[in-house]
């Protein structure tokens, strides 16, 4: 996580020529593209980003420069905080004042919560020791940067995952959520079979889950994976099914946790061309996926997402009415090749 690599940076000079480009952005409530990004960020198509959260490669000053010229926001990735740490009081207070002096002193936005700790339905103290902790948080830099933004990152559908939390009032103390619709085989309760990353028939799902906690579809931003999920194959009778061995985590017996991720552009470059069925459409979750050989012989299944696929979900969360779409991540489409222009399309068109 960026923030842990940049903790306790001494405070660095405007690195930009104009030195108002390093000021907070003041910048009311809009329609969100939210790009979790790094080192490549020239290479985006900035016509409708929003914010720009930092997460690969090292820290760039200048993209401070860039993005404000742009009139984008430079948010932290903050995650390196875990369930036991927060009941920790002065360790998460050192944390904040952590956080909060490395967004001011790398002239920062803001900050993008990731936390995706396991907290049980019954532990009441935890829950509301995370809601304390983003109050903290939340009100540290609302009110020391203004303009400022504060985000958090949280599962396809509330309570999934064992991620008891209260949502509620969570958001009443950030700006939005960003909702990861991926990783949605993190726990599979029916037969263990790889799956989709991204399942169209969980948006509806998912966000009315949300909405019915009582959180505004308009704090909603729907994020979307620019990668896939390979998973090993046991017994396979056919090319469609792909039985997965049994992992077990947070009370099921299988889960996507065991496949490995590959971004967009490893999958186009590396294992297509090795495919033994080539791309398959999947109609119900309106994804795709291809099988493969692994090095070690074994048959593997890669679930993933392609431009028309997501091109389909983005236009549900226009339609939607949502606060707006991000990806995970920017920097996981070949930039030398056509797939990153229709990916970058398929999010554009929430704008038109």
């Amino acid at each position: 996580m960026l923030v842990s690599l940049l903790l306790g940076v001494a405070e660095s000079s405007c690195p930009c020529k104009d030195s108002k480009l390093c000021d907070p952005l003041q910048t009311p409530a809009r329609s969100e593209l939210f790009v979790f990004g790094g080192s490549g960020y020239e290479l985006y198509n900035w016509t409708n980003i929003t914010t720009l959260v930092w997460w690969d490669g090292p820290w760039d000053p200048n993209v401070i420069c860039y993005a404000h010229a742009r009139g984008v926001r430079v948010v932290l990735a903050t995650g390196s905080i875990h369930t036991p740490e927060l009941h920790d009081p002065q360790r998460i207070d050192n944390y904040i004042q952590q956080i909060l002096a490395t967004v001011q002193s790398q002239y920062m936005d803001g900050v993008n919560i990731d936390f995706e700790d396991r907290i049980d339905e019954e532990d009441h103290i935890s829950r509301d020791l995370f809601t304390l902790f983003v109050k903290k948080l939340s009100t540290a830099i609302y009110s020391n940067i203004p303009g400022s933004q504060v985000t958090i990152d949280v599962g396809w559908a509330p309570n999934k995952d064992v991620r008891f939390y209260d949502y509620y009032t969570l958001s009443t103390l950030v700006d939005f959520f960003f909702v990861m619709a991926y990783d949605e085989q993190s726990q599979i309760f029916g037969i263990c079979k790889a799956g989709p990353t991204s399942d169209f028939r969980n948006l509806d799902i998912g966000i009315s889950m949300f909405v019915a906690e009582g959180i505004p579809v308009d704090k909603l931003v729907l994020g979307l994976p620019w990668y896939g999920h390979s998973f090993s194959c046991v017994n396979q009778v056919n090319d469609t099914v792909c039985p997965i061995p049994l992992f077990p985590w947070r009370g099921v017996i299988c889960s996507d946790l065991y496949a490995t991720e590959y971004a967009y552009q490893d999958i186009i470059s590396q294992y297509l061309p090795i495919s033994s069925t080539g791309i398959r459409w999947d109609e119900d979750s309106k994804s795709v996926w291809l099988n493969y050989v692994d090095i070690n012989g074994y048959p593997r299944q890669l679930w993933f997402d392609n431009a028309t696929s997501l091109s389909m979900k983005v236009e549900w969360a226009k339609f939607a009415k949502m606060r707006g779409v991000g990806m995970y991540t920017a920097d996981f489409v070949d930039y030398t090749k056509q797939q990153y222009l229709d990916f970058w399309v398929a999010f554009n068109n929430f704008f038109d």
